[in-house]
Order: structure tokens, then C-alpha cells, then sequence
């Protein structure tokens, strides 16, 4: 780097002395002994100068590459933002078709809601739709594939929270399908529901289907909630209990259904 310095000062000097003595009064004959006998000198400093002329050049080369190494950046980050906003797209058209499928669009007035975040220790879900969207508390949430998740809890301008049916807020009127049999379900915490108040002389088994009851008016009639599990009958208690195992399964969760209206019996 110094001898690459020490070069371009001794270029400039001469550059302007070759320069002077062009423009000065001397005679032809001088000029020409000084230019023969300077030749060799001369073409060793036009090397040198072609050198730092291409140092010079190789910073204004990095720098301009820099910059179009900062545009392509800028350009491959909006690309992907395109292709993230045409899947997320994608995958809520696939969900609303599914909705189609399911006659889910034809039942109920429904709005599709991304999920967020997923509380798993207190059994919340937070979506992206609020008050701006027509929603407010204790509207039910139901997957695409039409099981029940909960119901709406708080409602914010872009967000709702959402107690999933194992929270300790939540009980739900239910029946067992096909046994004329109804219950309460009720959250236990950490995914975990009960069915409570089934009455003792009512016969159920395990793996019984438990769907959403008219009692109550809360939730529409026939929606999947879970099935029966451990079965506990005593003799000295007027009722049955059991577990219920929830049908949807959160890991995989990242869109819901928001019913806003639903006719009852």
C-alpha cells in the first residue's frame, strides 16, 4: 500500500514536469533529448500509473457493488414477502374450501381468523380479528373441520383472546350422540375437560361421541367436541363422570372459524 502511495506521488510530479515542458519555451531539441533519454522512465511510470489507476478503480468496483448487492437484498426480501402473502393467501382459500365441503359457509355466518399465539398453560388462543371484524365476547370458535375449540373471551380492536373448552372458565351443555344422554363438560386445565352431571341410569361407553347440546343456547346444536374416556360410575353418587378428549389438536391449528350467528331450536 506505501509503495503504491510513493508511486502516485512520484507519477503526479512527473505527470506535471511532462506537462510544463510541453507548454514551455523550450526548444525542440531539448525536448527531444529529454524525451528519448526519459523513455524507459516514462513507460515504468505509465505502468505504475495504469496500476493505481486500476487501485482507484477497484474501490469505485467494490463500492458500486456494494450497492447493487444491497438493491438485489432489498429485492429478494420483497420477493419473499410476495411468496409468504401468496401461500399464507393459499392456505386460507384451501381452508375456506374446506368450509364449502363442510357446509360450514351454508350453517353459519362465519369470519376465518389466523391464530397468533397459543397459551398452552392457561389454554388461550389469540387471533387476528376483533372488533373491527364484527366479533365480541362468547361468539364460539370452531376448527375448519368443524370441531368445536371454545369460545371468545376478550375482544381488542385486531384480536380476540379465546378459551379453549379445556380452560377452567369454560363449561359447555353436551350430549353423547346417538344415546339421547346429555351432560356438562367442563374445562380442567391443561387440555383436559370432564363431563360432569351424566345421569347414572343413562348407558354410555368409551369412545362415545360427545357433540355440542341445544341446551343452554350458547353454542350451536351437533358440533364435535371430543370422546369419552375412564368412565367413572359409583354407586353412591346420583351421576356419571368421565373425561372427554378433545378432538382438535393445536399443533397443527393455524386457522379458526368465528361463528357470529346461528339459529337455535
Amino acid at each position: 500500500m506505501n509503495s503504491i502511495i510513493k508511486k502516485s506521488i512520484i507519477f503526479l510530479f512527473l505527470l506535471l514536469f511532462f506537462l510544463f515542458l510541453n507548454f514551455s519555451s523550450f526548444s525542440g531539441s531539448f525536448k527531444n533529448f529529454f524525451y528519448q533519454n526519459s523513455s524507459g522512465m516514462q513507460s515504468f511510470f505509465w505502468d505504475a500509473g495504469q496500476n493505481i489507476s486500476c487501485f482507484f478503480k477497484g474501490f469505485l468496483f467494490a463500492d458500486r457493488l456494494t450497492k447493487e448487492n444491497e438493491v438485489l437484498l432489498k429485492e429478494n426480501q420483497k420477493l419473499f414477502a410476495e411468496i409468504a402473502q401468496f401461500k399464507s393467501l393459499e392456505k386460507e382459500n384451501e381452508v375456506l374450501r374446506n368450509a364449502l365441503g363442510l357446509n360450514l359457509k351454508e350453517d353459519f355466518d362465519l369470519v376465518l381468523s389466523q391464530v397468533i399465539s397459543k397459551d398452552t398453560w392457561q389454554d388461550y388462543l389469540l387471533i387476528n380479528a376483533g372488533k373491527n371484524e364484527g366479533l365480541k365476547e362468547n361468539l364460539p370458535v370452531i376448527t375448519p373441520e368443524r370441531i368445536l375449540l371454545g369460545r371468545i373471551d376478550k375482544v381488542y380492536d385486531d384480536f380476540s383472546r379465546i378459551i379453549l373448552v379445556s380452560n377452567t372458565k369454560s363449561i359447555i351443555d353436551v350430549e353423547i350422540q346417538d344415546r339421547d344422554t346429555y351432560g356438562l363438560a367442563k374445562g380442567e386445565g391443561g387440555f383436559k375437560v370432564l363431563l360432569d352431571l351424566l345421569p347414572k341410569e343413562k348407558e354410555v361407553r368409551e369412545d362415545d361421541i360427545v357433540v355440542t347440546s341445544v341446551l343452554g343456547g350458547s353454542f350451536p346444536q351437533g358440533i364435535l367436541l371430543g370422546q369419552l374416556k375412564n368412565i367413572e360410575k359409583q354407586a353412591s353418587a346420583p351421576f356419571q363422570r368421565a373425561e372427554i378428549l378433545p378432538f382438535f389438536n393445536l399443533q397443527n391449528l393455524n386457522y379458526v372459524f368465528i361463528i357470529k350467528n346461528f339459529e337455535t331450536l
